[in-house]
């Protein structure tokens, strides 16, 4: 694993911990800068290659913190479901970070 982005994704998701985010069915990507999309983006990039919803007893610590401080923990009951939202989720700030650019 990579120490230097372990750290970076614990400083950015510190920022993010109340959940307020993620608590919807679709998390309001509007209030964000460009900035947080990309910070949100690499904190959920990370949780998309290092956590495994077949198996999440299997998974590290940092990702087990990313599900709990965002609030993800009740989308993990059903791993297809988890894996598609996280997924969705993705490409949504992708196509928000393309707007703000333009």
């Amino acid at each position: 694993m990579n120490v230097v982005l372990e750290e970076k994704v614990l400083r950015n998701i510190s920022h993010y911990k109340s959940g307020n985010l993620f608590k919807d069915e679709k998390p309001s990507l509007d209030i964000l800068s460009l900035e947080e999309l990309h910070e949100v983006k690499d904190i959920l990039s990370y949780l998309c290659h290092n956590y495994d919803p077949f198996k999440p007893s299997k998974n590290n610590m940092i990702c087990n913190k990313i599900i709990t401080l965002l609030g993800l923990e009740q989308k993990t009951a059903n791993p297809f479901t988890f894996s598609n939202d996280l997924l969705s989720l993705i490409d949504a700030i992708n196509t928000k970070i393309k707007t703000k650019v333009h």
